[in-house]
This record gives C-alpha cells, sequence and structure tokens, in this order.
C-alpha cells in the first residue's frame, strides 16, 4: 500500500512538474475522465477475460484489453455522454456543453444584434 500511494503521489507531482499551461487536450482528456473511471472496468475485465480464453498470453491481453477499454471508453463517451443531458450529471450543470436555455453551442441560439 505505501508503496502505491507513493507511486501515485510521485506521478502526480511529476505531472504538476511537467504540465504547466493549460491546452484543450489536457482539458478535454479531464472532461473524459470521469466517465473512463466510472465504465473502464467492466469493459477491461470483459476483454481480457475473453483474450485470455481465447490463447492469448496474459502479458500481452492485458495490456491490449487496457488500451480497448480506453478506446471503447473514449467512443461511448462521446455517442452517448459528450452532447445528452447525461453531461449534466458528470460534468455539471455550469460545465455541460448541453446547456438550457441553450447557449452558443448552435442549437436555438440568436446572436444579439451587431455581433
Amino acid at each position: 500500500a505505501a508503496a502505491s500511494l507513493s507511486f501515485v503521489f510521485g506521478f502526480i507531482g511529476l505531472m504538476e512538474w511537467l504540465i504547466r499551461t493549460p491546452s484543450q487536450v489536457l482539458r478535454w482528456a479531464i472532461e473524459v475522465s470521469y466517465f473512463t473511471y466510472i465504465a473502464h472496468l467492466l469493459i477491461v475485465y470483459e476483454a481480457s477475460i475473453w483474450m485470455v480464453t481465447q490463447g492469448w498470453d496474459q502479458h500481452v491481453a492485458v495490456p491490449a484489453a487496457a488500451a480497448f477499454g480506453l478506446i471503447v471508453c473514449v467512443a461511448l463517451y462521446v455517442i452517448f455522454v459528450r452532447y445528452t443531458p447525461l453531461n449534466w450529471l458528470l460534468a455539471g450543470y455550469k460545465k455541460s456543453w448541453f446547456g438550457q436555455p441553450f447557449r452558443r453551442n448552435g442549437w436555438g441560439y440568436r446572436a444579439p444584434e451587431g455581433e
């Protein structure tokens, strides 16, 4: 447990040191991370079990299942969460793209005169 905590805190410290300025990629990764945290375990477990039962070596199956799980989670997030009211639950109303009344996301927005 101590080694795991040390690794996690060391990794957080390293990222704090490396990432000095915010970026769109970092903002998007933070946005998708909560859904990935919630959904990834079932996908990775099932993919790992399937790969091992198909004869894959465990040293290959586990990293491949992790990569597959990440790709599937990101795809599911974009399809089912990002542009739907489910984003209100995960990101909060103020940070959600899908807001009421619709903002400058293109849905029902009319620019004020002179803009």
